[in-house]
């Protein structure tokens, strides 16, 4: 799970488990400094077992993007030799905050050459926060987001979906890496 400090990442994992696996922060410092995880079992295909990833977050003014970066580099490679597969990527975006800025962009752009050439059509964007906006200015935001910030990666593959502070909202993402 990606996305700018304060976009509610460790909110999406908790309530897509259904319990407070992740701290949540309330204040302007971020509180996932470390990638962290939860396991559980795939309510969809109990065989398997799903790892959903918290990663720091950009943008953030105790730590560098450069170290977020490295950390998810030796996670994605570290995890990779042990034999997971890396099913898809959530990129959570706040609603309430318009479009992205071209820092934002340039790592999103780094992360999928992390990931692969073709990785964009196992990406997930998720809009959050639609309870902070005004429904039409929401509407507006979004509109943005898909025609502009996001429109390469939904020409390159990428699913766009509102995240509503809901289990089945999360899910709803999930189901479509899967």
């Amino acid at each position: 799970i990606l996305g700018l400090s304060g976009v509610g990442k460790s909110t999406f994992i908790n309530t897509l488990v259904g319990r407070n696996e992740m701290k949540v922060g309330h204040d302007l410092r971020a509180c996932t400094t470390k990638i962290q995880h939860t396991i559980m079992n795939n309510p969809r295909n109990p065989d398997h077992r799903l790892v959903i990833v918290d990663t720091p977050s950009f943008g953030d003014m105790y730590l560098n993007d450069d170290e977020i970066l490295r950390q998810f580099s030796v996670w994605l490679a570290t995890s990779y030799i042990a034999g997971a597969q890396i099913g898809g990527v959530i990129y959570l975006h706040d609603i309430s905050a318009g479009s992205m800025d071209a820092t934002t962009l340039k790592n999103l752009e780094i992360f999928q050459k992390l990931c692969g050439p073709d990785s964009f059509h196992s990406w997930i964007l998720g809009a959050t926060k639609w309870n902070f906006i005004e429904p039409s200015a929401g509407r507006l935001h979004e509109k943005l987001l898909l025609n502009d910030s996001w429109k390469y990666m939904i020409d390159s593959g990428s699913l766009a979906y509102r995240f509503e502070n809901t289990r089945q909202s999360a899910w709803n993402m999930v189901d479509k890496i899967l």
